[in-house]
């Protein structure tokens, strides 16, 4: 049976140094060996790894390590997101944390230190009323996909971390938010967000949108001859669209970010006026190819989450270019215990290593992680 094109997808992440991907990328790694986390390591030097002149203890990456497998909740969500890789905790020993995990939290713990001293260099200081819309944004961030199996938001996911680490993830994404908005000139705070949106209302908009979906152009092409002839849209979009969803309600698919629309459909609602109809759209979702006449019935002004992850769409390549540049100069050393730092797939992160150290003791304290859905 021929599958449906899905016309609109809720991009956990809007940019690809948000928190969440770049959480999965080290916990892909489909690594069996251990890692033992010592809680009598806490003095033991050099440390985990050194950014710059300053020193990530083995103390504070076992807080972190300790912290995220504590959380059910922003496990889950992560198990969610990575449904197609395989999510460790545990290690191969008695008491032992797996590798690719540690590895995923000492990375984060890099790049919060990357991001703050290239803030520092750059002049800038986060504020606590940035603080505050980096923590909403990654509570957002965090909430599991709806029909998801995971029952706690992101709220929970956040505020069940452990300090310091749920401090270092909060800073992390507000620094990289900070960075976004001050390479596109723009005032990391609702005022200069709204103002930002105002000025780039057809992609930083919500956009009103009703949709008629087709399997085939010479369908597409029919309705849109049946419009254009004098009948309403919202007839033909309950006799011919073939989105179930939408079709009943006449195409109305609501008020979305356009963000939110599979490419190429995003761009083509940017560009249209409202009240304009548009050519028939070919696009494909999965497997499945489509054709979408779009119509857009009005513009609402977004929330200030909204008008960043706008901003982040259309301004991040020069943050994520920064950043990276950032990364790639500063002296980062990595105990080859943990792994190595290298660049991989497009982002600089902990390669776990390849086999155990003997020098790890396991920890006798190592909780049992949560039992969480892989979606």
């Amino acid at each position: 049976m021929r599958t449906t094109p899905v016309l609109v997808h809720r991009p956990r992440v809007p940019y690809d140094r948000a928190i969440v991907r770049r959480l999965l990328v080290p916990l892909a790694f489909t690594v069996l060996v251990a890692v033992g986390l010592s809680a009598c390591d806490v003095s033991v030097t050099p440390g985990a790894a050194r950014v710059g002149s300053e020193t990530i203890s083995r103390s504070t990456l076992i807080n972190a390590v300790k912290s995220v497998a504590a959380d059910a909740a922003f496990i889950c969500t992560v198990g969610v997101e990575a449904s197609s890789a395989s999510i460790s905790i545990k290690g191969a020993g008695s008491s032992t944390y797996d590798t690719g995990f540690a590895a995923s939290q000492l990375t984060h713990l890099i790049k919060q230190r990357v991001s703050a001293h290239l803030l520092a260099k750059l002049g800038l200081t986060v504020t606590p009323a940035e603080t505050a819309i980096g923590l909403t944004r990654l509570e957002v961030l965090l909430n599991p996909p709806s029909g998801s199996s995971c029952t706690k938001g992101g709220t929970t996911a956040v505020s069940d971390l452990a300090e310091p680490y749920r401090s270092v993830l909060l800073s992390e994404q507000t620094n990289l938010d900070l960075l976004a908005t001050h390479l596109a000139g723009v005032p990391f705070s609702a005022a200069g967000l709204a103002s930002y949106a105002t000025a780039h209302e057809p992609t930083a908009y919500n956009a009103c949108v009703s949709a008629i979906l087709t399997m085939t152009k010479s369908a597409a092409v029919s309705a849109r001859s049946a419009i254009e002839s004098g009948q309403s849209f919202a007839t033909v979009a309950k006799a011919d669209s073939k989105d179930t969803t939408s079709a009943p309600d006449g195409g109305v698919l609501g008020c979305i970010p356009t963000t939110e629309f599979q490419p190429p459909l995003n761009t083509a609602v940017g560009a249209l006026q409202v009240g304009q109809l548009s050519m028939p759209v070919e696009f494909t979702s999965g497997t499945t190819t489509g054709f979408v006449l779009l119509l857009i019935t009005g513009r609402q002004a977004p929330t200030t989450l909204e008008a960043l992850d706008a901003l982040v769409n259309a301004e991040g390549n020069a943050a994520n270019t920064e950043f990276e540049k950032a990364e790639a100069t500063t002296n980062v050393s990595v105990d080859p215990e943990y792994g190595t730092w290298r660049y991989v797939s497009g982002d600089y992160q902990v390669v776990p290593p390849a086999g155990p150290s003997s020098g790890y003791l396991a920890d006798p304290t190592a909780i049992t992680p949560p039992t969480v859905p892989l979606g």
